[in-house]
C-alpha cells in the first residue's frame, strides 16, 4: 500500500538533527505511528506535540540520514536490490551530478507477519523531487486505513524466522494473526476488516485501543437451555388453556356460540353416517340436550292443523277475479306486487323504458339465472328482485343471510299450483328439468322425500304419502311427519300424517316439521332444527299467494345452508299463514322459465332424480 502521509521525527532522541530520508530508505517506524494514534485517541500530551513539531522542522533543513528502527526488521536489513548512490557532503544542499547513476528498480518488500501496522515505502525516481515534509493531520492519517492495498496485508504471510526480533513484537504478531483469522471468517472480507479488524492496535504499553466511531463486533449471548421442568410447565399451561376453551365452547350459554354449537350437533345427528362427528367431540349430555329440544318441538306440533278460520272466502273470490283480469294501470300493478319498493322500481324503468312496451300488464323482467346478477329493484324487506313476471303473476327475490343465500318465488295465482309425479315413480325418479319440460310449467321445486340409502337412491321410492293430480302414492308415515294438502279451494292445509286425507284434497306430500300454522310461527331458535343444510319449504300467505323457498347449501364459496328458524323468519316476512318444510339436501332445487335458479349442492350434477315436484303452470291461453 502506498503511504499518503509524510514522515515525522522519531520519538527516539539523537545527538544531531535527523536528515531527510532517501526514497528507497524511507521506512516509517512504530514510534511515529504511536504518536499518530495517540493524537487520534487524544492521549498525546502538549509537550509531545511541541517536540514533534520541532523535530519535523529540523528534518526539513538538515541533510538526510539513514535511520534504523528496531521495531521494523525490514529497516534493519540491508537492501540488496537498490544500487548505492553517492552520499552528499555534509552540507544542506549538494549540487546535482552531471549524469546521475542509474538506480536499480527497488523491489517492494513483502509485508512481515510480525508487525502491527504494515506499510510499503513511497517509490520515487529522485529524492530531491520530494515535496516539502509536513506533519500529517488526523484526516490524512485516517485515509491510510482505507487504502485498497490492504488486501495485500491480509494475504496469508509466510512465516520467517528472525532471532533478532524482540519478544514484544512476537506478541504483536500474534495479535495480527488473530485479526487475520477473524477477517477470513467474514463473508465480506474487505468491508468487515475495515469496520473493525484493523481498527484495533496495541499501544507501546500493551494496552488495546480502538479508533473512535468504530465498534467491535458484539459477541452473541449463548442460548440458555430450557430445563425439562420448564418445558413440562409450558406444555401443561397450554393444555390447561385448551381444556378451558373446550369447556367454554361446550357449556356456554352465549347465544351466538350456543347457536353455532347446537347447529353443528344437530347437523351431525340428523345424518345416518356422520353422527360420530358430534359424538367424538361433545359429551353425551350436551348431545341429548339438542336432540331432546328437537323432539320437544315435534311433540308440540302434534295435533296442530290448519283451519283458515277467518272471514276471507268472499274476499278471496274477489281477489281471484281481479287476478284473472288484465292489469291495466300502475295502481293495479303495485296492488298485485305489493312487496316491491316503488322508488327502486321506477328507477329501473327509467333505465329500461322498454320494460313498459307492452304496458303494465305485460311487464316481464328476468335476471334470475345462475349467471345473472339480479336487477337493481328491491323489495320492502330489503331483498333483491330477480324477476317480475306480470303475465304469470310471479315475483322472484334473492334471500340472503349469514352464510347462506337462496331464492323465494311468490306465485300470485294458487290455482295454477299442482304436484306432478315422475313418469316411472316407484322404480326411479325424474329430474326436475324433465318434469318441467314435459308439463310445460313455468316454475317448479322439489316435492316428496325418498328412500336414499348411502346417498345412492334413485328417487323412485317415496317416503310418506303423496297425492299427485288425484293419484295416491306411498303410504302415511305417522308421527312426527306432517302433511301439506292443496284442496279444491286452492288453499294449503297442514295436518298430521295420521289424519285422514281430506276428500277435497287434489295434491299432497308428507314431510316434517310444520313451520307456520294459522299464521303462527312454530320454529324458532330455541325449537331446534338448527342444522346447517340446503332447505326447501312450501307455504301460502294470508293473501293466498304461494311461497316457494329454496336455500342453497354445502357450497363453501357460495352458500353453506341454514336452519329452519331462518326459513321460518323469511316466510313470515311475506305474511306466511301456512308453511311446511320439504325434502332438502341435494334434492333442494328450483326451476324457472327454462333454467335452474338454484345451484345444486352436488356440483357434479344439476339435480337429483325426484319422485315428484311442485309445479306452477303457465298463464292459460285465452
Amino acid at each position: 500500500m502506498k503511504l499518503v502521509g509524510k514522515s515525522s521525527k522519531h520519538t527516539k532522541k539523537t545527538s544531531a538533527p535527523a536528515p531527510a530520508l532517501r526514497p528507497e530508505e524511507q521506512i516509517i517506524d512504530d514510534a511515529y505511528w504511536d504518536d499518530v494514534l495517540a493524537e487520534i485517541l487524544g492521549t498525546k500530551t502538549e509537550a509531545a506535540k511541541t517536540e514533534t513539531k520541532k523535530a519535523s522542522a529540523s528534518v526539513r533543513t538538515e541533510a538526510p540520514v539513514k535511520i534504523k528502527s528496531s521495531a521494523h526488521p525490514a529497516a534493519n536489513a540491508k537492501p540488496a536490490a537498490p544500487a548505492k548512490t553517492a552520499t552528499p557532503a555534509k552540507t544542506a544542499a549538494a549540487p546535482k551530478p552531471a549524469a546521475p547513476a542509474k538506480q536499480e528498480a527497488v523491489k517492494k518488500p513483502k509485508a512481515p507477519a510480525n508487525t502491527e501496522m504494515l506499510f510499503t515505502p513511497i517509490q520515487t525516481a529522485e529524492a530531491e523531487k520530494l515535496p516539502e515534509i509536513k506533519e500529517p493531520t488526523i484526516d490524512e492519517t485516517a485515509g491510510i486505513f482505507f487504502s485498497d492495498e490492504w488486501d495485500d496485508v491480509f494475504s496469508k504471510p509466510k512465516k520467517e524466522k528472525n532471532t533478532s526480533e524482540p519478544k514484544k513484537e512476537k506478541k504483536t504478531a500474534q495479535t495480527n494473526k488473530d485479526t487475520h483469522k477473524s477477517a477470513k471468517k467474514s463473508k465480506k472480507h474487505k468491508s468487515d476488516v475495515m469496520s473493525w479488524g484493523m481498527m484495533k492496535s496495541k499501544s507501546p504499553d500493551g494496552d488495546e485501543n480502538e479508533l473512535a466511531g468504530f465498534d467491535a463486533p458484539k459477541k452473541k449471548k449463548p442460548k440458555k437451555k430450557r430445563s425439562f421442568l420448564g418445558k413440562l410447565g409450558r406444555f401443561l399451561l397450554v393444555l390447561l388453556a385448551l381444556a378451558g376453551l373446550y369447556l367454554f365452547l361446550v357449556y356456554t350459554k352465549l347465544p351466538f356460540i350456543a347457536s353455532l354449537r347446537d347447529a353443528y350437533i344437530d347437523t351431525a345427528m340428523s345424518t345416518m353416517s356422520h353422527q360420530w362427528m358430534a359424538e367424538w367431540f361433545f359429551p353425551q349430555d350436551v348431545i341429548d340436550e339438542v336432540v331432546n329440544r328437537v323432539e320437544s318441538a315435534q311433540q308440540s306440533q302434534e295435533g296442530l292443523e290448519s283451519t283458515w278460520n277467518k272471514p276471507k272466502d268472499k274476499d278471496k273470490d274477489k281477489d281471484k277475479d281481479k287476478d284473472k283480469d288484465e292489469i291495466k294501470t300502475e295502481e293495479d300493478f303495485y296492488k298485485l306486487f305489493w312487496e316491491l319498493d316503488k322508488n327502486t322500481f321506477e328507477d329501473y324503468l327509467n333505465d329500461h323504458p322498454e320494460a313498459l312496451d307492452n304496458g303494465w300488464g305485460g311487464i316481464y323482467i328476468n335476471e334470475a339465472g345462475l349467471d345473472d346478477n339480479g336487477t337493481s329493484i328491491w323489495t320492502k324487506m330489503d331483498e333483491q328482485v330477480l324477476a317480475v313476471d306480470v303475465p304469470n303473476r310471479i315475483l322472484l327475490v334473492r334471500v340472503q343471510g349469514s352464510g347462506y343465500q337462496g331464492v323465494l318465488a311468490v306465485a300470485k295465482d294458487s290455482s295454477r299450483l299442482s304436484c306432478t309425479a315422475a313418469q316411472n315413480v316407484g322404480s326411479y325418479g325424474e329430474r326436475l328439468e324433465n318434469i318441467m319440460q314435459r308439463t310445460d310449467a313455468v316454475l317448479g321445486m322439489t316435492g316428496s322425500g325418498f328412500i336414499d340409502e348411502g346417498g345412492n337412491g334413485s328417487g323412485g321410492e317415496i317416503v310418506g304419502y303423496a297425492l299427485c293430480e288425484g293419484k295416491a302414492l306411498g303410504k302415511r308415515v305417522g308421527y312426527p311427519y306432517k302433511r301439506i294438502e292443496l284442496r279444491e279451494d286452492n288453499l294449503l292445509y297442514v295436518v298430521d300424517s295420521d289424519s285422514e286425507v281430506d276428500k277435497n284434497t287434489t295434491d299432497a306430500v308428507e314431510f316434517a316439521p310444520a313451520l307456520v300454522i294459522n299464521g303462527e310461527a312454530l320454529i324458532g331458535q330455541l325449537s331446534g332444527y338448527t342444522s346447517i343444510n340446503p332447505r326447501a319449504c312450501l307455504g301460502q300467505s294470508d293473501k293466498g299467494e304461494v311461497l316457494m323457498l329454496v336455500i342453497e347449501g354445502r357450497l363453501p364459496s357460495r352458500s353453506f345452508g341454514c336452519g329452519l328458524p331462518e326459513c321460518t323468519e323469511i316466510l313470515m316476512q311475506h305474511n306466511a299463514y301456512q308453511a311446511m318444510n320439504l325434502d332438502g339436501g341435494t334434492s333442494a332445487i328450483m326451476w324457472y322459465r327454462g333454467e335452474y335458479v338454484i345451484k345444486c349442492s352436488n356440483t357434479a350434477i344439476t339435480c337429483r332424480t325426484l319422485p315428484n315436484a311442485w309445479i306452477y303452470a303457465k298463464q292459460p291461453l285465452d
